[in-house]
């Protein structure tokens, strides 16, 4: 690989980890926007009540905060 084949290369893995990025940001901001969420625990709990209301959901049990401490 010579350098100008490093360089692009460079240029496309930066390019893409940077709208993997954004991307990710884009979802989460936009769920917040749209379930009227302020806080990133309130949208972690959103995420598990709605994953575990599913049919066939394999998430019965979440933890809870007075059983989950940091």
């Amino acid at each position: 690989m010579d350098a100008s084949s490093a360089s692009l290369a460079t240029k496309a893995f930066s390019i893409a980890t940077g709208v993997v990025i954004l991307g990710g940001v884009g979802v989460v901001w936009t769920l917040k926007l749209v379930w009227g969420i302020h806080d990133t625990s309130e949208l972690v709990q959103h995420i598990r009540d709605t994953i575990s209301s599913a049919p066939g959901s394999a998430l019965r049990n979440p933890p809870t905060s007075e059983t989950h401490e940091l």
